[in-house]
């Protein structure tokens, strides 16, 4: 069997060295957030209620990589008069837009999601709705 080219082998070692370098970096990134997660998840939910002014809490978080997803236990969200509250929350981002620095969610799901309070919407009444259609019923008597 031929041997193969001196090229060729110190292509493969750049190529295995790039690899395992590439392999280092991901699971020490995993180990930091692991052991980091409790500040990590304080810091991100300070930033969101400054950002939208929505009123998080979460008990915990979860990560996982393969595919990229997130898991928040006993999520709840207060909004003036509203209050929403969920057991588990899974949540996927699509991977392209993650890459691209944008987040979009490819999948959502709630387990035990609860709305409570009221939403503050403008009653609609519905005598002005019928005048105002009989206005313009084009009745010329």
């Amino acid at each position: 069997m031929p041997e193969p080219s001196r090229r060729l082998r110190l292509f493969l070692r750049c190529l295995a060295a790039l690899l395992l370098g590439i392999l280092l970096l991901a699971g020490a990134a995993m180990v930091y957030v692991q052991h980091n997660s409790v500040a990590i998840t304080h810091t991100l939910l300070e930033d969101f209620t400054q950002r939208t002014g929505l009123h998080l809490h979460v008990r915990s978080i979860g990560l996982s990589w393969l595919p990229p997803a997130i898991q928040a236990d006993d999520v709840r969200i207060r909004i003036k008069e509203l209050d929403i509250s969920v057991r588990t929350a899974r949540l996927r981002p699509r991977l392209t837009a993650l890459l691209q620095g944008r987040l979009e969610l490819e999948y959502v799901a709630l387990q035990n999601p609860v709305l409570s309070g009221s939403l503050p919407l403008p009653t609609l009444d519905l005598r002005k709705l019928g005048s105002a259609a009989g206005d313009y019923s084009g009745d010329t008597g």
